[in-house]
């Protein structure tokens, strides 16, 4: 090779490399910028779960001081960086978790802020919500989706107990597009969702997918009629009856056209005693359910009126209040009959419990006795009224041993229908408080 050519050759690589190093360091310098708002991804979770622990959805952000040429940095975005923290090994708790991040070829991470997060780590709550069909479209005036099977027709969800208590219902969404008149079997991707139909995160699910049998049915509005027999026991009387006309069905579009009208067994209310909700037993044919307009469907029957509940009572529970100072009271007359009047509900679990009862000598003269004191109700719960036999008791009022008070002669006790003297109650009637 003639020596001319090898020096322009040498010269040339001499010009590159004095231009590759000017462009490098004059055009494309080495500089450092912060890219913000970079997400941090926690690992191991899962692994928490051996020792039922989790961690509650939220979010961590970052920002990173990096390294680079000015070509590269000016691309860089924060999507372009994995940052992570692992929560393995943590105990319960708030717990300062390092953070490692790593960026793109050419890119050095000088610093992290912060370089700790701070990850609540809590106690894992597991239970189990309903399964909920939404669909994607709405369907054609009179028709909807009927004979549903829903497999599972719950999901156990896992996580924080606040995000696991924020989750109403499992949703499944069905491609409206995807039912015909005849049965299908669909799969549907399932999630848990707050009571608004916001997906609430942070939380696995036992299986994230259900599967769904139904077809695509005719509704129909026919009238409906029940016949009710009986009446209530006693003195309670049916004040109110909610019986719907009329009743949505749906089926095939051959089956729901032969049917007319819908009946139903008949209803009996001899035993009720209180406001019922009742569902009758229609008599529908194979193929036909309720639609979805008369999911709820049922009959209300009010009921109004007293019910009575009687009980014997022995005079030690009735209490003696008002006792003079320095005497002592007993009652004579041995036992009693109560009888409580109120509605159903208020004497359903009445016992000789909730009665309190008592006699008042506050306003006696105790050197007059012996006395024929009213027995009242003191009433804990709630009842209308109270009727005790006989209204009033034999009580004998005595000196305390003792005591300073001169008894030439303790009161002999009083004989059954004796008159009452001064200071006792003339009242021929128990008095009721309420």
């Amino acid at each position: 090779m003639p020596r001319k050519k090898i020096v322009d050759i040498i010269i040339s690589l001499v010009c590159a490399l004095a231009l590759w190093a000017y462009v490098t360091t004059e055009i494309n310098p080495t500089q450092t910028a912060t890219v913000k708002g970079i997400a941090v991804e926690l690992m191991n979770v899962d692994a928490l779960a051996a020792d039922v622990l989790t961690v509650g959805a939220g979010s961590y952000m970052v920002d990173v001081v990096v390294e680079g040429k000015r070509s590269v940095l000016g691309t860089l975005t924060a999507e372009d960086f994995v940052a992570t923290a692992d929560v393995i090994n943590y105990p319960k708790g708030e717990n300062n978790v390092p953070v490692n991040v790593k960026a793109p070829d050419g890119v050095i991470v000088q610093e992290v802020f912060p370089d700790q997060i701070q990850v609540d780590i809590e106690d894992l709550v597991t239970a189990n919500k309903p399964v909920k069909l939404s669909y994607t479209q709405k369907f054609p005036d009179g028709m909807e989706p009927g004979f549903i099977s829903l497999v599972p027709k719950e999901i156990a969800v896992s996580g924080t107990k606040a995000d696991v208590d924020n989750v109403d219902y499992i949703r499944a969404e069905i491609d409206s597009m995807k039912l015909k008149s005849d049965e299908v079997t669909l799969r549907a991707y399932a999630l848990p969702v707050d009571k608004s139909g916001d997906r609430v995160l942070g939380l696995s699910m036992s299986q994230d997918t259900v599967e769904v049998t139904m077809r695509l049915c005719h509704v129909k509005e026919v009238p409906f009629e029940a016949e009710i027999k009986g009446r209530p026991p006693g003195a309670l009387a049916v004040t109110k009856m909610d019986v719907p006309t009329t009743v949505a069905i749906r089926g095939s579009e051959d089956d729901i056209s032969k049917i007319d009208k819908v009946t139903a067994a008949p209803i009996s209310i001899s035993n009720l005693r209180s406001t019922t909700i009742i569902t009758p037993e229609l008599d529908l044919p194979n193929g036909v359910e309720l639609a979805d307009a008369s999911k709820d469907f049922a009959v209300t029957i009010e009921i109004g009126g007293e019910e009575a509940k009687s009980f014997n009572v022995t005079n030690d529970m009735v209490e003696i209040r008002g006792v003079p100072k320095g005497y002592s009271a007993h009652i004579v007359t041995g036992a009693l009959s109560v009888t409580v009047f109120g509605s159903h509900e208020q004497l359903r679990n009445f016992s000789t419990d909730d009665l309190k009862l008592y006699v008042d000598l506050s306003t006696i003269d105790p050197t007059q006795g012996p006395f024929k004191a009213l027995v009242e109700g003191d009433d804990s719960r709630a009842y209308k009224r109270i009727d005790v036999s006989p209204v009033a008791v034999d009580v004998t009022v005595i000196a305390l041993p003792g005591s300073d008070i001169a008894v030439e002669n303790a009161p002999e006790p009083a004989t059954k229908g004796a008159a009452g003297h001064a200071g006792s109650v003339a009242s021929p009637e128990a008095k009721l408080t309420n």
